[in-house]
């Protein structure tokens, strides 16, 4: 019972926080007054309920949709294992925080139009993907492993214990949070740097693309539409990952 008298006014102040900027919407385009340069909320919803009846859109979502998972999935392998590594072996702390700071500083774009250079259309958005969500796996995994006190490690030698269980019962509930915050971090950039991606390379079925299609027609009704389209997949994927982590970590009572 309480739970649902607490969530009702969340729910209240939601809608009246979209119906206030829905509002604000509809006010610069009565101010403009021009649909080619923002179109009206009513024409926009129309242009995005054809979408949603069409096949192509579900093509292009579920194209788009597996190249983040694919780049997240390559990030996080590389970043977990260098991050092990770099924990270990200075040199190889050395070595990548070099490289690191290079991604850091790299322009989105910069990495795009290097990939399209010697990579078929359909690997840019990925490596572009990996590229920037790598050096935030990497800083945050080796942060929660520099955060162990140096006495657990000397108490495990003292007792014995054995490596597995030194892993289960210390490492992962000191890095479990800093890998929380990696996802929750790469989950939103993954979708940004895809559909821009996708926007340069142009692969055949891909969301990107058709924002590019578009623009080039003229098409704001369509062009408004992908994008709510693309800022709600985005928000739903980071919610469905948020949830997933979080109930892992209590079911492990991390």
């Amino acid at each position: 019972m309480r739970r649902f008298i607490t969530a009702e006014p969340s729910k209240i102040k939601s809608v009246f926080i979209l119906m206030f900027w829905l509002l604000v919407w509809q006010l610069a385009y009565a101010v403009i007054g021009k649909d080619i340069i923002i179109p009206s909320p009513v024409s926009t919803f129309k242009a995005l309920g054809q979408l949603l009846i069409t096949q192509t859109f579900y093509q292009d979502a579920s194209a788009t949709m597996s190249r983040v998972l694919t780049g997240i999935i390559i990030s996080f392998g590389a970043g977990l294992a260098t991050a092990i590594g770099a924990y270990l072996i200075f040199i190889v702390r050395d070595m990548m925080g070099f490289a690191i700071n290079i991604l850091k500083s790299t322009p989105v774009m910069a990495v795009i139009i290097f990939a399209l250079l010697w990579l078929p259309s359909g690997n840019v958005p990925i490596f572009v993907c990996f590229l920037m969500c790598y050096p935030i796996v990497y800083t945050n995994v080796l942060a929660g492993l520099d955060s162990l006190s140096k006495d657990y490690i000397e108490m495990s030698r003292i007792y014995r214990i054995r490596k597995r269980d030194l892993v289960k019962s210390i490492y992962i509930p000191f890095v479990a949070p800093h890998i929380k915050s990696a996802l929750s971090l790469t989950t939103g950039l993954a979708w940004k740097t895809v559909v821009a991606a996708e926007v340069l390379s142009s692969p055949s079925f891909s969301m990107g693309y058709n924002l590019l299609n578009a623009k080039i027609y003229l098409d704001t009704e369509s062009l408004f539409a992908w994008i709510i389209a693309i800022v709600a997949f985005s928000m739903a994927f980071e919610k469905i990952v948020n949830l997933l982590l979080n109930s892992r970590m209590r079911g492990t009572g991390l």
